[in-house]
């Protein structure tokens, strides 16, 4: 039953994802809540199982025209970079502190989501 469970979490991450919405935080919480796992195999579990998801969405973005590669090769240079600092100092910080800031940083977000009314500037995919 239990490898259901992960299926279906691993399933909802993937199209929340696809969605934009955040499928990492979905996946995130089932792991930690759910599987006993402690918190940094949940990040590095989290972390491996986007690749194959974010190769498939920007291939799939690429092919209708969506990609902005000016915006997203700089981008993603610093934030390889940002890959390491983060990491390095996560090992400084230790579990606890990283479990604190990682909530000190969704609650806002969730406050400005469920309040902030935005205008949509959204492109439609080409057909």
């Amino acid at each position: 039953m239990n490898w259901l469970f992960s299926l279906l979490a691993g399933a909802l991450s993937g199209t929340v994802a696809a969605m934009g919405l955040g499928g990492g935080f979905v996946l995130f919480l089932y792991l930690t809540l759910f599987t006993g796992l402690d918190f940094l195999q949940c990040q590095i579990i989290n972390l491996l199982f986007f690749l194959p998801c974010a190769l498939l969405a920007m291939w799939r973005y690429r092919k209708e025209g969506l990609l902005q590669f000016p915006v997203l090769l700089p981008m993603m240079l610093f934030g390889s970079a940002g890959v390491v600092l983060g990491r390095l100092a996560a090992m400084w910080m230790g579990t606890q502190w990283v479990k604190w800031c990682f909530g000190a940083v969704l609650i806002p977000l969730g406050f400005k989501e469920l309040f902030h009314k935005k205008q949509s500037t959204e492109k439609s995919p080409k057909k």
